[in-house]
């Protein structure tokens, strides 16, 4: 120990392709959810009268991999049992046992896929999307060699995951313009403010056809 600071031999690794640091497994090109990250998510026992307690449990651990697409609608189910007083046992019946495992499995599958590293020098898009619970968006970057205007829906596996992001709604949206809403999670900033420089020219893809109007050559 000096200068305060202790140093453990155990903890330094060289000269490897991969490494776990803060429960993520970092790789030359992208990064993941540990394997015992994981493993305590898929292996996650919920008792047949689960409490208050063992539901935070859970969505402690499904926050751990947030970073991932899909880790939180997988929670949507369960948001409505964090309301119950705390220690007492919440309603639990087949089907939710049933979206719990499948829950489980998918997380499994998300972690396996992982996400990329950002590459200055790949193409990059941006994909958004709004719908009355949330509001989400993913950045994808080009590993293929299509040349298409259908990019990035060119082929499957062509664009890879770098970033995604959502935000849940709390408050009803129903009165207000529906193009306006499809523009909640764009990354076009309000006059005067810029983008990160890596987002100032990809293209966004949106659903809704009135916002190519809006963008103008920013969106497809």
């Amino acid at each position: 120990m000096e200068s305060g600071v202790t140093l453990r031999p155990d903890k330094f690794h060289f000269c490897r392709r991969s490494v776990t640091f803060a429960g993520y497994l970092l790789g030359w090109e992208g990064y993941q959810p540990s394997r015992d990250l994981v493993k305590s998510i898929t292996d996650f026992k919920m008792p047949a009268q689960p409490t208050l307690t063992d539901v935070r449990s859970w969505f402690g651990l499904v926050n751990q991999v947030c970073a991932l697409p899909g880790g939180r609608p997988c929670l949507e189910p369960f948001r409505g049992l964090l309301k119950k007083p705390g220690g007492k046992a919440v309603y639990w019946d087949k089907q939710l046992e049933a979206l719990f495992t499948s829950a489980k499995d998918t997380i499994g599958g998300l972690a396996a896929e992982g996400l990329r590293f950002y590459d200055v020098s790949r193409p990059t898009a941006v994909l958004t999307d709004y719908s009355p619970p949330g509001i989400g968006f993913l950045v994808l970057q080009q590993y293929c060699e299509c040349v298409s205007e259908k990019s990035p829906l060119c082929c499957p596996g062509g664009w890879k995951l770098v970033l995604c992001g959502s935000r849940h709604l709390t408050r009803p949206r129903g009165t207000t313009v529906p193009s306006r809403e499809k523009r909640l999670p764009s990354p076009v900033p309000k006059k005067g403010t810029p983008l990160p420089p890596w987002l100032q020219k990809p293209p966004l893809v949106t659903d809704h056809k009135a916002l190519t109007r809006i963008f103008g050559d920013k969106g497809k």
